[in-house]
């Protein structure tokens, strides 16, 4: 956290002293083992799906994409309907891709879209096919929205220290989690908190409060809804647990 740096571990001349103003963001694996099999069946599979999760295979094979999420609207009509809940225009396809360069996301999608279906999203890449004619085509970037969360927990015999920041770490991993277009749930949010206890059986603390929010000044017990292209954005300087 931010202040825990404070000392030089390597002497070196001309530095007196040393301080860390920001907090550190927790790195990710790079992939592991069961990111990559799930990727591989949605690559491997392309050849028997539809076009749609063709599209969604080919972009999850993409180098560097993290997360995606495909939408389609196969209505005559851009009016938010049962079919159509996120109002996207008529006969299109809309591809959020978070990571890989403009350029392979553009082809992927060229590639496996229907013939006729208009590209949806406001990253417009222009790309010449073999035929060198240039077709445009558009796909969103996600949007990142701040999630606020605010736990009062409750100490209950044999409670250690502990458990504030793994409380706090749990949080965060739930938030760094979800994928585009997924809300936060509020539900959800306090069974992850409950795991946290060594034993569920004699449970050392508990949730006296729980909020959550898009502001401090907004926080509530409620569920956070996400837009079709946002994606929660975790930060631990947002995360508050306090004991009681």
């Amino acid at each position: 956290l931010a202040g825990d740096i404070t000392e030089i571990n390597t002497p070196t001349y001309g530095w007196g002293s040393v301080e860390h103003e920001g907090a550190a963001v927790l790195g990710n694996e790079e992939e592991t083992d069961a990111q990559l099999r799930e990727r591989q069946t949605i690559s491997t599979a392309n050849p028997s799906q539809t076009m749609l999760a063709g599209t969604k295979g080919a972009i999850a094979a993409l180098k560097n994409v993290s997360r995606y999420a495909v939408y389609e609207n196969d209505t005559n009509t851009a009016e938010v309907t049962s079919d159509n809940p996120h109002g996207l225009p008529a006969h299109s396809v809309t591809c959020v891709v978070e990571g890989g360069t403009n350029e392979d996301v553009a082809e992927a999608i060229f590639l496996h879209k229907g013939i006729g279906c208009y590209t949806h999203g406001d990253v417009v890449v222009e790309y010449t096919d073999q035929n060198d004619y240039i077709n445009r085509i558009r796909f969103f970037r996600p949007d990142y929205k701040d999630i606020f969360v605010k736990v009062v927990i409750k100490k209950y015999t044999g409670y250690i220290s502990t458990m504030t920041s793994k409380v706090r770490e749990a949080v965060y991993e739930y938030l760094a989690a979800l994928t585009i277009g997924s809300d936060v749930s509020a539900s959800v949010l306090s069974n992850i908190i409950t795991a946290c206890n060594p034993s569920l059986t004699k449970p050392i603390f508990g949730i006296k409060d729980l909020k959550i929010g898009l502001s401090k000044e907004s926080l509530a017990a409620q569920d956070i809804t996400v837009g079709f292209k946002e994606i929660p954005n975790p930060s631990y300087a947002n995360i508050e647990v306090t004991l009681e």
